[in-house]
């Protein structure tokens, strides 16, 4: 009967804990209790919230992990691996509950969720994006350069909507999807007898390539218009050449037209890009179907245009830092630049704690403070008294003995202490030293 009993009561009180969302519970006795047994209670099966537990017997390091609804300080608390609210409750993530949980790059998207994330979400990978572009941490929109199947394309930049014609082998839904119109059966682009034949015919412009319906031609073989060329660069001889940054064509790894890409100069604003390399401004700014290339700014945190330094110095009106790159003291925050380093460098009028001073534009290099302000050493003072006031070392005042008040350490009225006459007879006094005569136990002179 009395195990029955306790074990009832460890059941309100585990209840009751649930129900109420208590920290605390009463202690249940265990049923070794009655019969003398010293076996322990075990600290995770004792029906309350003790010890590092997150809730009644679970979470914290040394028990196991609660379920969801349970109070929680982190996810390792929670067997579902989520911990939100405000008191934190165990969840398990989900890709419905509006949240950046589990293993979402995005909100409900990315990761492990069903969802690709659409432009301008957060991705880790190109799988997580609805285009399947992952440039930057974000998902960008969709386009026929971006090397990537995406879109209504059928293959990789090609087919669907693309311009380009998908080759042969690619994927294809019809026949204009094909760079030479022919989608098999299999769904794949296939080449046509002519083109296989080693000889020139069927509009190929050399044996076997070019033409509305061959594979494009290396270079040296014979063309008719950039189309006809695997560089996409058909030369004045109408042969076709290497893709270069000079032949008015976009072809190669350039990203515009002769610019951008690993072997051309950076493209000028307005330029297409795929990454900020691409730009002159080493901005690249996304918009619908790609991304363009910026003018330089003095908020693109990016050190271009005339900028001596990130966002400051030349055209820009936030000057530079002390040691941040300049050209000359206009650059300048406090207005000097070293000509050597070409760097900015601390000055005594810039309104700045800066450099070696201990005080706004004064003391070490600069000029000595003036009381109250603070000090390392006399040095720093124009009084050159530097002590510890209140808070920390601070210029103290000159002192005076004629000011009708009691300061600078005077014992009394304008006398005593280490700077000012001796006191009179019944002054106060700190020793002998501060009175014309003796100072009394009684701390008066006499």
């Amino acid at each position: 009967m009395h195990s029955l009993a306790s074990s009832a009561i460890a059941a309100c009180a585990l209840a009751l804990v649930l129900a109420c969302g208590t920290t605390s519970a009463p202690a249940t006795p265990s049923d070794d209790a009655g019969t003398g047994g010293d076996a322990a209670v075990d600290a995770c099966k004792n029906g309350v919230r003790d010890g590092a537990e997150s809730d009644v017997d679970c979470g914290g390091a040394a028990c196991v992990p609660c379920f969801d609804g349970s109070l929680c300080r982190s996810s390792v608390d929670c067997t579902g691996g989520g911990c939100i609210g405000a008191p934190s409750r165990c969840v398990t993530p989900s890709c419905r509950d509006g949240l950046v949980d589990g293993k979402e790059s995005d909100v409900d998207c990315g990761g492990a969720c069903p969802d690709p994330c659409g432009k301008g979400k957060t991705c880790r990978r190109a799988v997580d994006c609805a285009s399947s572009v992952c440039a930057g941490g974000a998902c960008a929109s969709a386009s026929c350069f971006d090397g990537a199947r995406n879109g209504d394309e059928t293959d990789v930049d090609c087919g669907g909507s693309c311009a380009r014609g998908c080759a042969a082998g690619s994927v294809c839904g019809v026949d204009r999807d094909c760079r030479h119109s022919l989608c098999d059966t299999t769904k794949r682009c296939a080449s046509p007898a002519t083109c296989a034949n080693t000889t020139r015919d069927g509009g190929e412009t050399d044996v076997d390539c070019g033409g509305p319906a061959c594979p494009a031609c290396a270079d040296g073989r014979a063309c008719a218009v950039a189309a006809d060329c695997a560089s996409s660069s058909c030369g004045s001889a109408m042969t076709c050449v290497a893709a270069s940054c000079s032949d008015g064509m976009r072809n190669g790894s350039e990203s515009d037209v002769d610019c951008g890409g690993a072997q051309c100069p950076s493209c000028a604003p307005g330029a297409a890009c795929a990454a900020p390399t691409d730009c002159a401004s080493q901005v690249c700014t996304p918009v619908d179907g790609g991304a363009t290339c910026s003018a330089p700014s003095c908020h693109d945190q990016m050190k271009n245009g005339d900028e001596t330094d990130y966002d400051c110095g030349g055209s820009c009106p936030l000057k530079c830092l002390p040691f941040q790159g300049c050209v000359s003291g206009a650059d300048c925050r406090g207005g000097v630049c070293d000509a050597m380093t070409h760097a900015c460098q601390p000055s005594c009028t810039d309104g700045f704690i800066d450099g070696s001073e201990t005080d706004l534009d004064c003391g070490g290099p600069c000029p000595p403070c003036r009381p109250n302000r603070d000090c390392l050493g006399p040095a720093d003072c124009t009084t050159a008294l530097c002590s510890y006031i209140g808070h920390g070392d601070h210029c103290r005042p000159a002192p005076t003995c004629t000011n009708a008040t009691q300061d600078n350490a005077e014992t009394d009225l304008d006398c005593g202490g280490p700077f000012c006459v001796a006191c009179a007879p019944g002054q106060r006094c700190v020793s002998s030293a501060d009175c014309n005569g003796e100072c009394l136990p009684s701390g008066r002179c006499q």
